[in-house]
């Protein structure tokens, strides 16, 4: 067990500059490298999910009613917007919920 440990630990006691060249498994310049990646891909992805979210967010509450109730309800029903928009999407959470399962549920 003590020669494994050691052979482990040869492998990366080069130098940073020697590592970065060689980009040795498990050296701290891939670590970079991967972490590095990892983050830009993440960035990317919750980039395009806020993105996808706030268009949605202004095409539910902008863009729909000035095209279905503003000039076409009364305007005094025009508040009706906003709970009939509430049970609809809340209904589409729950029907999500119930398809999908809870999230964060991968049993």
């Amino acid at each position: 067990l003590k020669e494994i440990e050691d052979d482990y630990y040869l492998k990366t006691q080069q130098g940073f500059v020697e590592d970065a060249i060689n980009f040795a498994e498990g050296s701290i310049p891939q670590s970079i490298m991967i972490a590095t990646v990892i983050g830009c891909v993440c960035g990317f992805v919750a980039y395009v999910y806020y993105f996808i979210l706030d268009s949605l967010l202004e095409f539910v509450w902008k863009t729909l009613p000035e095209k279905y109730v503003i000039d076409v309800w009364p305007e005094k029903y025009y508040v009706a917007w906003i709970p009939l928009v509430s049970v609809i999407l809340s209904a589409c959470v729950g029907s999500s919920i119930y398809l999908l399962g809870e999230p964060g549920d991968l049993a």
